[in-house]
């Protein structure tokens, strides 16, 4: 089976994040499993800025590889006394930090955490297998805004995910749009889970 792999290095500037976006959307143009990619890719970005050496006027690299039906994720950093871990807890607890992994995990097959203080490379496998169960079901589409939110359905997961467009750092995920949208009314507090 063949690969390719693209590779690019970054400033540890949190201005840098759109350029490892347009980065990634440019590498995969029309793949399927861009959207997803891009959101974890944008995620481990963020972390290796905020909570390692990067984020202190050094550097970060992102690394794509295509194989098969699979795109897999590097992003390696200057290392720092935080550890990433996958937090559990409830929406309220996750409002402090801690959702991003857990967004990554979700999103990829397998994923996992390598080096240390002095380096530290965070990975994660995308499948887009259930590619043709997805799209059967629902149409592929870009995120869209509703009702303040940006909802989308992530083909290799093929679960409904929803942010809201406002900094309020929450994450919901469902089967159906039925339970994302129960999620978000009982985020926002809605009668009836209906936004006017």
């Amino acid at each position: 089976m063949t690969s390719t792999t693209w590779r690019r290095e970054f400033p540890g500037d949190a201005a840098q994040l759109r350029e490892v976006r347009r980065f990634v959307n440019g590498v995969l143009l029309d793949h399927p499993a861009r959207d997803d990619t891009v959101s974890c890719v944008v995620e481990l970005a963020a972390n290796a800025i905020r909570h390692s050496r990067s984020g202190q006027r050094g550097t970060f690299s992102v690394e794509l590889g295509l194989s098969g039906q699979i795109v897999r994720i590097v992003v390696s950093d200057a290392g720092g006394s935080a550890v990433p871990s996958i937090q559990q807890g409830t929406n309220d607890e996750l409002l402090e930090g801690g959702r991003g992994l857990a967004m990554v995990a979700a999103l990829s097959s397998r994923m996992g955490v390598e080096g240390d203080d002095l380096g530290r490379t965070v990975w994660a496998e995308l499948r887009w297998d259930a590619l043709d169960k997805a799209s059967s079901s629902y149409p592929s589409e870009q995120p869209i805004g509703v009702c303040g939110w940006r909802i989308w359905f992530g083909e290799a997961t093929c679960r409904w995910w929803a942010v809201p467009s406002t900094p309020l750092p929450i994450l919901i995920e469902a089967s159906s749009p039925e339970d994302l949208a129960r999620g978000i009314g009982m985020v926002e507090g809605w009668p009836g889970n209906r936004c006017d």
